[in-house]
């Protein structure tokens, strides 16, 4: 779905990215895990077309993601950046359904849209708070199916793309579960999502392929097998510690 190649953000000592080449594939849920200021995030303001390649391509469904119009990529592609919340009181359904403004299509439309999934994440009882007045817990809740809202065709998801940036920074246990299932379903329906990690447990637990970024360079990238080893996590996070398998899972944890 993306392709880079070559690509770098910045110059000199402000370089952010470096001669990154990767493919992130349709379907995939892919966790970009790396230690502060490795670059996750500004991999994903750059996808997010937030960044410009200094230099390099980014390609995005075969086309330069730089010849998408902004009404273009609403519909194909969201992003839940870590940012401040909006200073005016919108209510969270009238928020919610700014999402599906490139879509002209009726207002019934977009409340049918609105409904399915406000029911699926079990966001009714938020549903005319003031969006200023949600805990953060609930503003993560509310931002997330905005963005999924946005790329909801009459066809279903299977050709959009979630980009996110901690989204469970503020959820607990019982929340963290729930949106990652949710997550998870978004990719079962044939949605793309790309996800930014502190947690590298967390990643092993729901991600199918890997990012893994090293002071602004690519260390790896692909599935479990090839990423997620001993000596990649080792080095990407510069500690001495052990990688264990889950007989019952299947999954491998990292232990340091």
């Amino acid at each position: 779905m993306f392709k880079l190649t070559n690509v770098s953000v910045g110059s000199g000592a402000s370089q952010r990215l470096r001669e990154l080449s990767l493919t992130i594939r349709q379907g995939s849920l892919t966790a970009v895990l790396g230690a502060n200021g490795a670059g996750k995030s500004s991999l994903l303001s750059l996808l997010a077309g937030e960044l410009q390649p200094s230099v390099g391509e980014v390609l995005f469904k075969q086309q330069p993601l730089a010849h998408w119009s902004a009404p273009q990529l609403a519909t194909q592609r969201a992003f839940m950046l870590q940012q401040q919340r909006p200073v005016f009181d919108f209510l969270v359904l009238d928020y919610l359904l700014l999402a599906r403004h490139a879509w002209l299509e009726s207002q019934v439309q977009s409340l049918t849209h609105a409904s399915h999934l406000i029911q699926r994440l079990a966001l009714q009882p938020l549903l005319d708070k003031p969006i200023t007045r949600l805990s953060g817990g609930e503003w993560q809740r509310v931002q997330f199916a905005r963005a999924w809202l946005q790329l909801v065709a009459p066809e279903g998801v299977g050709h959009a793309m979630l980009l996110l940036d901690e989204p469970t920074a503020a959820l607990d246990i019982y929340q963290q579960r729930q949106f990652y299932q949710a997550l998870q379903s978004f990719v079962a329906a044939g949605g793309t999502a790309l996800v930014v990690l502190h947690d590298v447990n967390q990643a092993a637990r729901v991600a199918d392929q890997f990012i893994l970024l090293q002071q602004g360079q690519l260390l790896a990238a692909g599935d479990a097998a090839h990423c997620f080893t001993q000596t990649n996590l080792c080095r990407c996070y510069q500690v001495a510690g052990q990688l264990q398998h889950d007989a019952s899972s299947g999954r491998r944890y990292f232990h340091y």
